[in-house]
């Protein structure tokens, strides 16, 4: 029978020769934890670090991309009126040509109809619309000879002057695409063959402008065959509201009247659009008077001073008593780009 062997301290110590071995190893792998645990933090620390680089770097992007399609992104430009906006007398170059040269990523449009009232130029633009009378359109090309009419119940008969549609065509009524023409008369004449269609009531007519150039930056320049000192402004006002208020923005220029042997009192009528159209309002006369010479370099002659001090625009400015030139109306842009850039429209 074995005896139970009783241990003693130099057994024990005996026994366990090689603990200091595993405590050296132990120590060993807690380090390696501890220095991997703080170099795998660093790792994700810096791939963090790279992400919240990269984000910020892609917002930035968008924000410069943002900020050149601000600088990209430009409103078109419709330049409303009658001959002083056609150009007669600048030798092909009327004002909103000159404009879209000194505006190069803008589209400037030109509907000026010589001749026309700012009733006219109203009904073009959109702003007093226009009504077809009962008639039927024939399924083919055939002309159709058709009546036009106003709320007021005002004959329209676009082009009578010139057979000019600035702005008009092509047009549409009920649905039907086409286009008008003066001949004997007023006649629309549709773009595609269909069935007949039978206007049966007033059918508003919906011009080429209306469809495209609503929300345009609009330059009014209408009043100058308004026979304003007959009749006074109210008129001349309504139909120019009429249009600002189509166009249902704030971005718009009114250019005041210009010809004093044309309208002698032209000075108290700028002013009283000046009351009307506050900032809006462009005084391009005063600044021909006082400026037009120096801008065109042009040294006056005894008639220019005498004209300009009797407040009519000088004759090295016009091309007859009402018309400018081409000198004249290269000076109208350049005012008309300036103010347009005052009010924030433009660059």
């Amino acid at each position: 029978m074995k005896k139970n062997r009783t241990l003693h301290k130099k057994d024990f110590i005996k026994k366990d020769k090689n603990m200091p071995k595993i405590i050296l190893g132990l120590i060993i792998i807690l380090i390696f934890v501890v220095a991997y645990g703080e170099h795998y933090s660093n790792i994700q620390s810096e791939k963090l670090y790279k992400v919240a680089i990269a984000n910020i770097a892609n917002q930035q992007k968008q924000e410069v991309k943002i900020e050149k399609e601000k600088v990209v992104v430009v409103k078109n430009i419709s330049c409303w009126g009658d001959s002083m906006t056609q150009g007669d007398g600048s030798n092909g170059y009327p004002y909103p040509t000159v404009l879209a040269e000194l505006l190069n990523n803008n589209t400037v449009n030109r509907f000026g109809v010589g001749g026309e009232s700012s009733l006219y130029i109203a009904s073009r633009q959109g702003g007093l619309p226009i009504y077809v009378q009962p008639c039927t359109i024939p399924k083919d090309s055939t002309p159709v000879s058709i009546v036009l009419k106003n709320e007021n119940g005002e004959n329209i008969e676009f082009g009578y002057i010139n057979g000019l549609m600035s702005g008009v065509n092509p047009c549409s009524v009920n649905g039907v695409e086409g286009t008008l023409s003066y001949k004997n008369g007023l006649n629309f004449i549709r773009t595609t063959p269909g069935d007949s269609v039978t206007i049966s009531k007033a059918t508003l007519l919906i011009t080429e402008a209306m469809k495209n150039h609503k929300d345009d930056i609009a330059i009014i320049w209408a009043g100058t065959n308004d026979r304003i000192t007959q009749n006074g402004t109210k008129n001349t006002f309504t139909n120019i509201d009429a249009m600002i208020n189509y166009a249902n923005h704030d971005q718009y220029i009114v250019i005041g009247m210009t010809s004093l042997s044309y309208m002698p009192n032209v000075a108290d009528i700028n002013i009283e659009f000046k009351k009307k159209y506050g900032n809006h309002f462009l005084d391009i006369r005063q600044y021909l008077l006082k400026n037009g010479l120096k801008d065109a370099k042009i040294a006056p002659t005894a008639k220019d001073t005498t004209e300009i001090a009797s407040g009519e625009i000088p004759t090295s400015l016009r091309s007859d008593d009402v018309h400018l030139s081409q000198i004249g109306c290269k000076i109208v842009a350049q005012q008309v780009d300036k103010f347009g850039q005052v009010l924030g429209y433009w660059d």
